[in-house]
């Protein structure tokens, strides 16, 4: 059977409430609570319409029913470009499905919620990245998806960097003529450049694990794990 479903947070829990607590979509707008929620809300926050849901999956369109300020300038388009889109779907690209493997819409007619992983596809073509968790209401036989972007472009972007700037290290250590090695707190090698190959006749990956003191010639092993000692206390 089917795991529970995390809970939703705040913001979108807020708003199906308000959904389940109306017949008609179109008085939406004039709730306070929900004007609330738009105006001082840190995520883009939307309501959108599935269009012919129980069709093939080639036909589904999803459409603007209502959005916040936020969620506009996250997608770099205008309201009404967003409002007139014929499905708003094809102004974003996917990258991962968060809690479940079968397709979002799938998941969303199954009841939901569903989470992911998306960027849009920003007319001025900057780069961005969002979280999204979405969930379905069914209103007057219609369905409709709540949804929430949160804006993890600079945290998506520190990542990339920091990911370059580990490989350029890598490479620099990995290709350069000393013998470079980290130690844990018992003097035994976690890590052995490449070239202690040719210092010690050794392949790095026969050194992790062992001491450092077991390559010290026996006179020399008193000084070594003194040496050890203070740098260790360093």
């Amino acid at each position: 059977h089917d795991s529970p479903q995390p809970e939703l947070p705040g913001a979108p829990r807020m708003v199906m409430d308000l959904l389940n607590s109306r017949r008609d979509s179109s008085v939406l707008v004039d709730s306070d609570l929900l004007q609330l929620i738009y105006k001082h809300s840190h995520d883009g926050i939307q309501i959108s319409e599935i269009v012919d849901y129980l069709s093939d999956k080639s036909k589904r369109k999803r459409r603007m029913v209502m959005c916040n300020d936020r969620y506009v300038q996250m997608s770099g388009f205008t309201r009404q470009q967003l409002m007139e889109a014929d499905n708003l779907n094809r102004l974003t690209t996917s990258y991962r499905n968060l809690r479940h493997d079968m397709g979002d819409m799938d998941r969303i007619l199954q009841g939901g919620p569903v989470s992911g992983l998306s960027s849009w596809n920003r007319p001025d073509g900057k780069e961005n990245y969002f979280e999204w968790t979405a969930a379905p209401i069914h209103v007057d036989g219609r369905l409709y998806v709540v949804g929430v972007d949160r804006d993890i472009t600079e945290k998506k972007q520190a990542e990339k960097t920091l990911r370059k700037s580990e490989a350029l290290f890598r490479a620099l250590i990995e290709n350069s003529t000393d013998r470079i090695s980290i130690l844990d707190s018992s003097g035994r090698y976690t890590y052995v450049s490449s070239s202690v190959l040719d210092v010690l006749g050794f392949k790095p990956e026969e050194l992790i694990g062992t001491s450092a003191l077991n390559y010290l010639h026996p006179d020399d092993v008193p000084q070594g794990r003194e040496v050890l000692k203070e740098i260790l206390t360093t």
